[in-house]
């Protein structure tokens, strides 16, 4: 009883954290800024916070930046752009079974920065993916993990407050893949 009561708190607890999240993003009033550089950072960061998250499961995290060393800025945070990451690999690794590849790639096309995340999990019921970015909706791998059904909606919010576009490829019986598209900022923030 215990040990159930422990594991309640906990899920409580990432619900209660979560909300307050997209509570957060959802009051930003300007989105944030960070280099492309930053953006290749907490990308890496985030294939290493989910190989972490493998155990003992055969899940290769693989990872691709071919962005230019250059000085130009996104209008999203390090840090959200690195939740953002974060969230898009632990739904993969929650929809992967004991053994696949999630791959992320972060390039810069046609004026954007274009982040794509993929896996062989299988995809999505089709029913299902008209509600995927909705608050609290959860395929059934996700509620099996015990997921919330907010990290979509929170990739959704940062996408949002960026000025980007997300798209969501699924193939049944393939895999899932998550394509951003942020617009890399014309001018520099002033100070």
């Amino acid at each position: 009883d215990v040990e159930a009561a422990q594991a309640t708190v906990a899920r409580l607890a990432a619900l209660a954290t979560s909300m307050l999240e997209l509570s957060r993003i959802e009051a930003q009033t300007a989105p944030g800024s960070a280099t492309l550089e930053e953006l290749s950072m907490e990308l890496a960061d985030a294939a290493d916070r989910g190989r972490r998250r493998v155990g003992p499961r055969d899940i290769q995290i693989e990872y691709d930046s071919a962005l230019a060393a250059e000085e130009s800025r996104v209008q999203i945070s390090a840090n959200d752009f690195g939740r953002l990451c974060s969230n898009l690999v632990e739904n993969s690794l929650a929809a992967t079974g004991s053994h696949g590849t999630v791959v992320l790639e972060l390039v810069q096309h046609a004026g954007d920065v274009v982040l794509t995340v993929k896996d062989d999990a299988g995809g999505m019921d089709g029913a299902f993916l008209p509600y995927a970015l909705d608050r609290f909706s959860q395929a059934d791998s996700a509620r099996a993990a015990g997921g919330s059904g907010l990290g979509l909606a929170i990739v959704s919010a940062l996408v949002e407050v960026a000025g980007g576009n997300l798209t969501l490829v699924n193939t049944v019986g393939t895999g899932l893949e998550v394509k951003i598209l942020l617009p890399v900022q014309t001018e520099l923030p002033s100070s």
